[in-house]
Order: structure tokens, then sequence, then C-alpha cells
């Protein structure tokens, strides 16, 4: 039994169904954590491509509207739209193996540094019992600006 089956048989189990193909599931499993192979998703078809590079990068599938809205698109300019993803700058992803014109996205960007620090903020322990101890419009505002 392949990885791919596994999943699809525990998918089924919970009541799911997992909407991706057995090629893209199967690209997007044993990627380095932080490093995306694109050699290996660049061989897929194109919808099979954006799901196994969502999947490599943001461990999810794009909204169908988004997807719908890649299709057409030029391989390495859906690279450049999921670089420009907060996910990918907060969780400090890199292409490897990508012998395409695109600039990896490093750690030193700006919107990297910026992302990153607003997600440690948000799940910081001490923000949280600070923020309980503040008056309920206080706190309604840190939840709108953090989400």
């Amino acid at each position: 039994m392949t990885v791919f089956e596994i999943a699809q048989k525990n998918m089924k189990e919970a009541g799911e169904v997992l909407a991706v193909s057995e090629e893209a599931f199967l690209a997007s499993v044993g990627q380095a954590p932080r490093a995306i192979n694109v050699a290996r998703l660049m061989a897929l078809e194109a919808e099979d491509f954006v799901d196994a590079l969502w999947l490599s990068c943001f461990r999810r599938l794009p909204d169908p509207v988004q997807k719908e809205s890649l299709k057409g698109q030029p391989k390495e300019e859906i690279l450049r739209i999921a670089m420009r993803e907060p996910a990918f700058a907060m969780r400090r992803l890199e292409y490897a193996n990508c012998h395409c014109e695109i600039s990896p996205v490093g750690t030193d960007t700006a919107k990297a540094l910026a992302f990153t620090a607003a997600g440690e903020v948000k799940n910081s322990i001490m923000l949280r019992k600070i923020a309980k101890k503040l008056p309920a419009p206080l706190q309604n505002g840190i939840r709108r600006v953090f989400g």
C-alpha cells in the first residue's frame, strides 16, 4: 500500500475526499522542511503543479478561487505568486533546484522579517497573559490586528 493510498483511506474514514492526484501528492511529500525542490514539481502537469506546490509549501491545497486564477499562468509566475504568500515568508521557505529566473525569497527580506515577527508576537504566551488583563475594548483591538 502506497503513502497516497493510506492517506486516501484515512480521508475516506474521516468522511473527507482527498482532492489531489496521486502524482501531485507524491511530488509534494518527502520534501526537506524549508527547501522546496522545484525541479521535482516542474515535471508535473499545470493543475498538478499548483496542487503539489501548495502542498509542499503550505501543507494545504489552494482555494478553488485562487486555483482558478492560476490557470493558464506560466509555472514560473505561479512560483512567484506562492513566494508572495505571507505563509511562505513566515515559514522561511526557499526554492531548491530552481533552474528558472526566480530569485528565492530569503529570510533577510523585510517581508519575511515582518511576517515572522508578527507570527511570533501573535503566538506569544506572554502577550496573551497581558492581553487578558486589559479592558475589553483593547482586547478587541488586539484581536482585530492579530486575527
